[in-house]
Order: C-alpha cells, then sequence, then structure tokens
C-alpha cells in the first residue's frame, strides 16, 4: 500500500535555493494535505518506485524504468516534491530533461529526520 501520485512533470524555473542542494529541478505536484497527515516537511523525502513514464497520461514509454527505486524532496513549495540529484542521471540520460512528461510513481515510505516511515500502509491512495 502506498501513497500514488501521478502527473505532468513541472521543472523549476529559478535557481535552487540553501538547503536544496540534494533535488534536481524535475517535480510533480502532491496537495499538501497528503504530506501534512505524515507531518513532511521541507526537505523531508519520500521513497518509492516508478510506476510509468510516458509522453502523455495512460503512456508507458520507458518500460526499463517500471519499478526502479525513487526519491523525491519536499520542496519549499508545499505541493511541489522534487526528484533527488541522486535520481536525476536516470532521468536526464533518457532525453527527460524537459517539463512535460507523465510520471506515476507509487511512495511507500519517507524519511523524516533521518528516520525512515511508512506511508499510507493500509490502502493505496491516488491522487
Amino acid at each position: 500500500m502506498a501513497l500514488i501520485v501521478s502527473g505532468f512533470v513541472g521543472k523549476r524555473n529559478i535557481a535552487k535555493l540553501p538547503g536544496e542542494e540534494e533535488s534536481a529541478d524535475l517535480y510533480l505536484r502532491v496537495e499538501p494535505e497528503y504530506l501534512d497527515a505524515y507531518d513532511l516537511k521541507e526537505g523531508d523525502k519520500l521513497i518509492g518506485e516508478i510506476i510509468k513514464v510516458g509522453s502523455h497520461e495512460g503512456a508507458s514509454e520507458y518500460p526499463d524504468l517500471k519499478e526502479k527505486k525513487v526519491s523525491f524532496i519536499v520542496g519549499r513549495i508545499r505541493e511541489r516534491v522534487y526528484l533527488s540529484e541522486r535520481d536525476w542521471p536516470m532521468f536526464r540520460d533518457r532525453g527527460l530533461v524537459k517539463s512535460g512528461f507523465w510520471l506515476e510513481v507509487k511512495f511507500s515510505k519517507a524519511v523524516i529526520e533521518d528516520k525512515e516511515i511508512e506511508i499510507y500502509s493500509k490502502a493505496d491512495v491516488r491522487v
């Protein structure tokens, strides 16, 4: 069970601020209430696996990315979770460097102040 987030990827259009060094520029939008339920704050991490990547909703054009572990970092702007800098190369090396492609990720864990916890462990919550 997990938090399943899907949508078109956005891209940060300003320079990174101090504290954002671990995040790449690509992000997904998540309604803040789903982060607030676990007291996730700026800099906390979401850990999960990729369900699908494509040019539009429903497309799965990168089957080699399916089930790859990926992490995102909660941003300063509450509804944005940013791809981790560590995972950026798996997107970059496939030419996924601009906003606008579809991404679906299943987040099952979060890291808050170096402590890993399970999130949404009783049901799949699709947002």
